[in-house]
């Protein structure tokens, strides 16, 4: 978080200090069709649980929530930003409709995208083995995005229905 920080800010700066029209973009956690089978990122985990009929099984409670937006979604943010953003400002690219936990999202691809032919267990244990984060409400607001003129299509059920076809 800090490199971006301040990655942001030297962006910033050059658009302040050297006229460099430099423009940022947050993008939320983004997926779509083109995620490798082996990714390891908890969506393509959910997509290839739903695909090989195994259970969904959690190291935590999934307590952490955040949005996600589907890659066309995000393109189209990029070229919204690119042609009519501000510069030296900052976007946040996210579909706000998509914001769950992940514990929301995997009963979610276990009872829709696997028509209810699997579940989700939770098995959870000392999470800092795992490495995991701790517990993040990641709600973005998108509303300078939308300002000027973007919105997101593509909800969470169709982002893993046309990744897992494309899996």
């Amino acid at each position: 978080p800090e490199s971006k920080r301040m990655c942001e800010s030297l962006c910033a700066s050059y658009a302040s200090q050297y006229g460099v029209p430099a423009k940022v973009l947050r993008l939320t956690q983004t997926f779509g069709p083109g995620v490798r089978y082996d990714d390891g990122r908890v969506f393509a985990e959910f997509a290839r649980c739903a695909i090989e009929k195994r259970d969904i099984v959690l190291h935590t409670k999934g307590e952490t929530c955040r949005s996600y937006l589907y890659t066309a979604d995000a393109a189209a943010a990029i070229l919204t930003v690119l042609a009519f953003g501000e510069v030296g400002e900052a976007y946040n690219a996210a579909n706000e409709e998509t914001y769950c936990s992940i514990y929301e999202m995997a009963q979610m691809v276990a009872n829709e995208c696997a028509a209810g032919d699997i579940t989700v267990r939770i098995e959870a244990e000392d999470a800092s083995k795992f490495g995991y984060a701790p517990v993040l409400h990641m709600n973005l607001d998108t509303f300078k995005l939308r300002s000027l003129g973007w919105e997101a299509a593509v909800g969470l059920k169709d982002q893993f229905d046309r990744m897992i076809c494309c899996m």
